[in-house]
């Protein structure tokens, strides 16, 4: 019994669920490094974030901070969405009037956007603004370096 195409039905059904296993296999790959992407961002912004709480805590502190991100983040920016933009740098003109969303609880993002997934804005705690707005920190070949600075008579602590 000859098929179509002159090969047995077995052999075109083989055929067939091995390319189904294919894409389901490609599938879950994409799945899994999208997973992956998303941990590494919340752990940066997890990470970050205690080191902020550590120099706020502190009576005086100078805290550098490196972290590495997944591929395709090009800045990290310190932004205030509920204040006119103020930097004379035309790349953080242009991310601020990108990443305007409406959302005034957001004080941190990542820019482009998309690729850091439900995690591109985000709200840090316990910092001082930076007078720039935004305030965007380039990141070098994945990685980020933030410097956490608060002197003695400040309550809360500064990023640059």
């Amino acid at each position: 019994a000859q098929g179509v195409f002159g090969m047995p039905f077995a052999v075109i059904f083989s055929i067939i669920i091995i390319v189904f296993f294919l894409v389901a296999a490609f599938m879950a790959l994409k799945f899994f490094f999208g997973y992956q992407r998303q941990a590494e961002i919340g752990l940066f912004l997890e990470e970050l974030q205690v080191e902020i709480d550590k120099a706020w805590n502190s009576q005086s502190s100078n805290i550098p901070f490196q972290s590495a991100l997944p591929s395709g983040i090009e800045y990290v920016c310190f932004i205030n969405m509920s204040a006119p933009v103020s930097s004379s740098r035309s790349v953080e003109r242009q991310i601020y009037s990108e990443t305007r969303v409406g959302r005034y609880d957001t004080n941190f993002v990542f820019y482009p956007p998309g690729k850091a997934g439900e995690l591109s804005h985000t709200e840090l705690e316990n910092f001082q603004m930076p007078e720039r707005n935004p305030y965007c920190i380039e990141v070098r070949d994945q990685v980020v370096n933030i410097n956490i600075e608060k002197d003695y008579q400040e309550a809360l602590p500064k990023v640059s």
